[in-house]
């Protein structure tokens, strides 16, 4: 597993689109919440996850909590200090219903992390770590192995309803404090209008 500070060494990293749309979200990071909050169950899983698990296990999960700034206030030692690690070769899948953006708490980003958007069985936006200086991402304020991440404007059509947190060739991916905000009133009629004109169109060529 890559530290931040080896990272930032490297200068090689960043958030930067995969796959999938044409508009990529937009990517903020922003210092660490001063509580722990238990992720939500995920709905479906393969391979090997721990879900709301404290403490760290070498060579296997590492808490996102460690090597954070005493001013934030989460003993990672703490039966409170909840996190999330997906194992190699496993993936997390939160289904949410419709949702303008989200958000968690990432610890020690690698190579091999994977977070996906989905609209029903379609991947919209997919995002890992390559390309830029960490530097620029996680000043030495947000701690040296952490930082909270949102995404916002998924694939450029502001909307998802599901994630998936995948680990592809090594151990892990941890995160804690996962939250999707709901789409506003006012943006999910005008979903329901633009799905309805759709349907109509759809009609017609038939």
């Amino acid at each position: 597993m890559l530290s931040i500070s080896k990272l930032i060494a490297a200068g090689t990293v960043a958030v930067s689109l995969l796959a999938g749309a044409s508009q990529a979200a937009t990517v903020a990071f922003s210092a660490l919440p001063t509580a722990a909050i238990p992720n939500a169950i995920a709905t479906s899983t393969t391979g090997t996850v721990f879900q709301n698990v404290t403490g760290s296990v070498p060579s296997v999960r590492r808490s996102p909590w460690l090597d954070i700034p005493v001013d934030v206030g989460v003993n990672p030692n703490a039966a409170t200090s909840y996190y999330t690690s997906v194992s190699a070769r496993s993936s997390a899948t939160y289904f949410f219903g419709t949702r303008s953006s989200f958000s968690f708490v990432w610890g020690s980003p690698d190579l091999y992390n994977t977070i996906e958007f989905l609209v029903g069985s379609t991947v919209v936006d997919s995002f890992t770590v390559t390309g830029l200086t960490l530097a620029q991402i996680f000043p030495a304020r947000f701690g040296t192995n952490s930082a909270t991440v949102t995404f916002t404007n998924i694939a450029g059509r502001g909307f998802f309803d599901s994630v998936r947190m995948t680990s592809t060739s090594s151990n892990a991916f941890e995160y804690a404090n996962i939250a999707a905000v709901p789409v506003p009133a006012a943006g999910l009629l005008l979903l329901t209008a633009l799905g309805g004109f759709a349907a109509l169109r759809r009609r017609k060529a038939a």
